[in-house]
């Protein structure tokens, strides 16, 4: 081979791997630029779109526990416990929060939106639509708890609520945090991807540069600027990261806040629900002995809806104070045989002064299809005819109101069903407007909204607690033709209903059983109660039973009296001044020690089954809620004869 086919050999060689060399470090830099591009353009966005998720949901969970906050603390002060200027700053802080709830569910909106658009794989969408849904039911559960708050708030309800709006949090926060990190360890592999290309891409370049400085030169500028918008991009996305750890701290701090809130709210209302209950106590008490006395028939008359409204109010104490019931996460359905007649008239009973006042006629029938009992929970059943007659004579100016009960069938559900209209001569509603009526914080008419107070959650609470009893919510209307109001719920009769239904049982218990029989024998009873009305009805009732009563009025005072005298059973109150029911009980046993002790009874406004597992483990042999009735008094000694002979046989 000649020097000029060897020269020529050379540069054919180094020509081509040059050009090799040269193809190798511009693919390298395509990819590098195609990662950078990709970090930049799609990846940093994502992340940014995660933390709108975050901030939304954080602005919605802030702003519902204020809400709930609120609204329980003006149920509880009332109206008459603040003044105007009070009520308008809460209804204008009430305001700003529900508008926080929709800003909060819009931001999340928007981020999602966004982020759908920037996903590029079935696996990255699938993901975002269970960020998505999560959010959902997070958003349900907090309309759910503002829904509950709005009416009757039902803080047994609202508490079970809010167990699962946290859950919810929780879930939803979790996904976010998890698919963060997804996107941050993929910018991380990313970038380390992009500087390999470019490391190599540089190797290249050197070798490239043994056979021609120029193209050494021009290639080494191209890996400086391309580095440097590399090391741009990484310092990017590291104050990305910086910026999305505390944005975690954050969430996490509004998280703890929203948890503490929550805390401060179940003490607060503990202790307003044993407040609340000692006075109740005294008045059910009291209507309970009247009932037992001569009374002429109008009184008669005025004592039924006095004890009608007391154990009306009773109830919605029971929802909105009780917080240590069982955490079920639904509406608990309790059927018990009721009297659908009875109950309507009630119902109706409540309405007439307002219906008076309006000049508005009434017309309520029963069709003698209706059984005489059926098995129904009286206070969903009296809580929806109560909001949906109200809002009858509420809406209606002139005319007449129409409540009847009928058996019928429907397409809605298998069976026959019990059917209760509810028919007004008000204004009627358009077909646009029911459409939305049932739904939360939606009323019929603005203009209705600003004569009459509510933001339209009344319906939407029927129709959650009508469809848990397995029924249906039907409306017929039209402007200037009134309206009429259908609730549709499975007919059960009594007799049917027993072999599968259960009635709640007494709250007066001993041992977790549940007795009523009287066992007509007449027992030496100790009273021990700081309250002296609670002490006089007690008193009252048990010597109407045929007992014999004494009272002490602390823990100290009964343990003296214990030592004095023989008593069969002890009712003893938990929260006392000075000694508590639990030391009062522990002293009496001790001292009691070679004689037979007295059975002990828990007798607290502490109305709740935690409380009872509580005072049953501490030692209590029975336990009465307050306010209890002469019923309640009778079925738990009823329950304890068995265990106070033994005692006196021991």
């Amino acid at each position: 081979m000649s020097w000029r086919q060897q020269v020529l050999l050379v540069a054919v060689v180094g020509v081509l791997l040059f050009s090799t060399l040269s193809i190798l470090s511009w693919v390298r830099g395509q990819h590098a630029q195609d990662y950078a591009t990709k970090i930049q353009k799609q990846v940093l966005p994502e992340i940014l779109h995660l933390k709108g998720i975050r901030s939304g949901t954080l602005i919605t969970l802030a702003a519902v526990n204020e809400v709930v906050l609120i609204r329980t603390t003006a149920s509880i002060l009332g109206e008459e416990g603040r003044d105007a200027e009070e009520a308008e700053e809460d209804a204008e802080e009430l305001a700003g929060e529900l508008e926080e709830v929709d800003e909060g569910r819009e931001r999340v909106r928007a981020s999602y939106a966004a982020y759908l658009a920037l996903a590029e794989t079935a696996e990255a969408r699938e993901k975002i639509e269970e960020v998505n849904a999560s959010f959902a039911r997070f958003l349900d559960a907090g309309i759910r708890i503002l829904t509950l708050t709005e009416n009757d708030l039902d803080i047994e309800e609202i508490d079970d609520a809010k167990e699962e709006f946290e859950e919810r949090e929780e879930e939803l926060i979790g996904l976010i945090d998890v698919l963060i990190e997804d996107r941050v360890a993929a910018n991380e592999e990313a970038l380390e991807q992009a500087i390999d290309s470019v490391e190599d891409m540089a190797l290249q370049s050197g070798l490239t540069g043994l056979l021609g400085i120029l193209v050494l030169c021009g290639f080494v500028a191209f890996s400086v600027r391309l580095l440097t918008r590399q090391e741009a991009i990484q310092s990017a996305l590291k104050a990305q990261t910086e910026t999305a750890e505390t944005a975690l701290r954050e969430a996490e701090e509004a998280r703890n806040q929203a948890m503490r809130l929550g805390e401060a709210k179940t003490s607060f209302l503990a202790m307003m629900s044993h407040e609340i209950r000692t006075p109740m106590n005294g008045v059910i008490g009291m209507i309970d002995l009247m009932e037992h006395t001569k009374l002429t028939v109008q009184q008669n008359q005025y004592l039924n809806i006095i004890r009608d409204s007391a154990f009306a109010l009773l109830s919605v104490i029971n929802d909105v104070l009780d917080l240590t019931r069982l955490q079920t996460g639904r509406f608990e359905i309790r059927p018990e045989p009721v009297q659908i007649s009875d109950l309507i008239g009630s119902v109706t009973e409540l309405m007439q002064a307002s219906m008076r006042q309006k000049g508005l006629g009434l017309n309520v029938s029963v069709d003698g299809a209706v059984p005489p009992e059926l098995m129904l929970d009286p206070i969903r059943i009296r809580q929806v005819l109560t909001n949906i007659v109200g809002n009858a004579v509420k809406f209606t100016d002139q005319g007449s109101i129409s409540v009847k009960a009928s058996v019928a069938t429907t397409s809605l559900f298998k069976g026959q069903a019990l059917r209760i209209d509810v028919a007004d001569t008000g204004p009627g509603i358009a077909d646009v407007e029911q459409t939305v009526i049932f739904e939360p914080f939606t009323q019929a008419d603005s203009s209705l909204s600003r004569r009459h107070d509510g933001a339209g959650l009344g319906l939407s609470i029927c129709k959650s607690l009508v469809e848990a009893m397995g029924g249906a919510i039907e409306l017929e209307s039209a402007p200037g033709k009134g309206s009429l109001f259908s609730i549709w719920v499975p007919l059960l009769p009594v007799e049917v209903a027993a072999n599968t239904n259960k009635a709640g049982g007494d709250r007066g218990t001993a041992g977790g059983q549940d007795q009523s029989a009287d066992t007509g024998i007449s027992y030496r009873i100790l009273i021990v109660d700081d309250n002296a009305v609670n002490r006089v009805v007690a008193e009252e009732m048990l010597i109407s039973l045929g007992h014999e009563a004494k009272v002490a009025g602390n823990g100290a005072e009964a343990i003296e009296m214990a030592g004095e005298e023989a008593f069969d059973i002890i009712l003893m109150d938990l929260q006392m001044h000075g000694m508590d029911g639990f030391e009062a009980m522990k002293t009496i046993r001790e001292n009691a020690a070679t004689a037979p002790a007295p059975v002990i009874v828990a007798m607290t406004a502490h109305a709740s089954d935690a409380a009872m597992e509580n005072a049953m483990k501490r030692g209590m042999e029975g336990f009465l809620a307050k306010p209890v009735t002469r019923k309640d008094i009778a079925t738990c000694l009823a329950a304890l004869a068995e265990t106070v002979a033994r005692r006196q046989s021991a």
